[in-house]
Formats: C-alpha cells, sequence, structure tokens
C-alpha cells in the first residue's frame, strides 16, 4: 500500500472520528433522528376517531435554521417542543369542528399547556399556534421553556383544554432530559 493511500485512510478515519465524537447530523439526518420514537424525542398517541396528538422536541438551531428573527431566543437554556394534533382519517370533515374550536380559542390556547419537573411548574416562556391554511386535518403549537432551575431527570409536558368538546385530547409527554443533552448538534457544512 503506497504512503499516499495510507495518508488517505487515515484522513478518512480521523474525519469519521471527529464527526461520530462531536455528535454532528446533516439536516435530514437530524430530523429523522428525532423522529424516531426510540431516541426518545417524539411521542405520538392515537386517539378517539383517528386522531394523533404527538410531542416532539425540536433544537432551536434547527427550528430556526432559515429565521435569523428568533435569535435572541436560541439560547441552551431554552427547549422547544412542538406538539401537534391531526387527523388521519379517511372522513375529513370530521377534523373540521375540532379545527373551527382550536382557531376559535388561539388566543386563549396558551392556558391549556403547563410543563413541570417532578412536583416543581416549570415556566413556559412562549406558546405559539401555528395553523396551516389550506389544510384542514392538522394544527400546532410551538412551546418554549426555561430549563434553568430544573432539577430532576424528567420533563413532563401537558396539554389540557379546557374546552368539552377538547376533552378527548388530554395529554401529558415526558421527556429525558439526558436524552435531550445527547440530541446531535447540526453540522452546518452539510
Amino acid at each position: 500500500m503506497s504512503l499516499m493511500s495510507r495518508l488517505l485512510i487515515l484522513l478518512t478515519l480521523v474525519m469519521y472520528s471527529c464527526t461520530f465524537i462531536r455528535g454532528n447530523l446533516c439536516e435530514q439526518e437530524l430530523i429523522e433522528y428525532i423522529q424516531n420514537e426510540e431516541n426518545g424525542l417524539n411521542f405520538s398517541k392515537k386517539l378517539k376517531e383517528d386522531f394523533i396528538l404527538s410531542c416532539t422536541y425540536k433544537p432551536a438551531e434547527l427550528l430556526f435554521k432559515h429565521d435569523t428573527s428568533f435569535i435572541s431566543i436560541q439560547s441552551p437554556t431554552i427547549w422547544w417542543f412542538k406538539i401537534s394534533i391531526e387527523h388521519k382519517g379517511a372522513n375529513e370533515a370530521a377534523f373540521l369542528p375540532i379545527s373551527k374550536i382550536l382557531s376559535e380559542n388561539l388566543m386563549s390556547s396558551s392556558l391549556w399547556f403547563s410543563a413541570r419537573s417532578g412536583e416543581t411548574n416549570i415556566n413556559l416562556i412562549n406558546v405559539h399556534p401555528i395553523s396551516y391554511y389550506g389544510t384542514k386535518n392538522k394544527m400546532d403549537y410551538l412551546l418554549a421553556i426555561e430549563t434553568n432551575n430544573i432539577s430532576n431527570e424528567s420533563i413532563a409536558l401537558e396539554f389540557n383544554p379546557t374546552i368539552n368538546e377538547l376533552a378527548f385530547l388530554q395529554s401529558e409527554f415526558e421527556f429525558d432530559q439526558k436524552l435531550i443533552h445527547k440530541t446531535p448538534k447540526l453540522d452546518r457544512r452539510c
């Protein structure tokens, strides 16, 4: 084996090991990592009438990759989560009454969310509803929590709508902080 071949192999190994040690992933790989429920960053529950409620941890560097207006809130002590309500049934009309209620209550919907670590309540610093124009079967909420004084190993996010027609959506999602801390970083070179 020539010296040049050996150097190329060594260089390849060094580059691979550096990437592996840092845990950086390209954008699509990071999205796939987060969406894989085995990694503990994405949970979903099937509810009545083909409704799915899901909650996903969203790293700020990925969430705001193309939006610099949020740069001031890209802090390592602020964690972002997305809660999605989606209708997966063949009858799209089944989501219309729910969609109407959600839309009519956008302003007060921030009161439907809470977060805690053990018995300690965590301050939600942002609850932002995201509606999708032109689609009838999905509604998302983007939540931000401040993690400065959290001592417990897990964080529970609760969705508790106060409207009777939405009571079936009441849920809790629990995230292990260790898994959030282990989330690979976005490799901006990709």
